[in-house]
């Protein structure tokens, strides 16, 4: 009977480190949370139309944009309606400019 008295006393002793242990645990994860594997990052879209100092559409144009701090530079071609879309860019300063089909720079 002794070992089995004796026995109980410890297994109750053991569950009480366990749960002091737990309690530590998510005590500790409440004050130092993890940090967050993913980031997010904003992005958006510019679209519009390429026109003509006459108000024509200029389907084929080359338009670029830039982002200067970065350096991320992305072109697209207009559609047969002078449209385009430059589409999932970071958020901040973009830089456009566009030319005509055929034309230099």
């Amino acid at each position: 009977m002794r070992t089995s008295n004796h026995t109980s006393v410890l297994m109750s002793g053991g569950k009480q480190i366990i749960t002091c242990l737990l309690l530590t645990i998510t005590g500790m994860g409440l004050l130092f949370p993890p940090r967050a594997v993913a980031q997010v990052q904003s992005t958006g879209s510019i679209s519009g139309t390429v026109q003509d100092s006459d108000g024509a559409t200029i389907a084929g144009a080359q338009v670029t944009v830039v982002n200067p701090s970065t350096g991320l530079t992305r072109e697209v071609t207009t559609d047969e309606e002078g449209r385009y879309t430059v589409p999932v860019l970071p958020t901040g300063l973009i830089r456009s400019s566009s030319r005509r089909p055929g034309s230099r720079r």
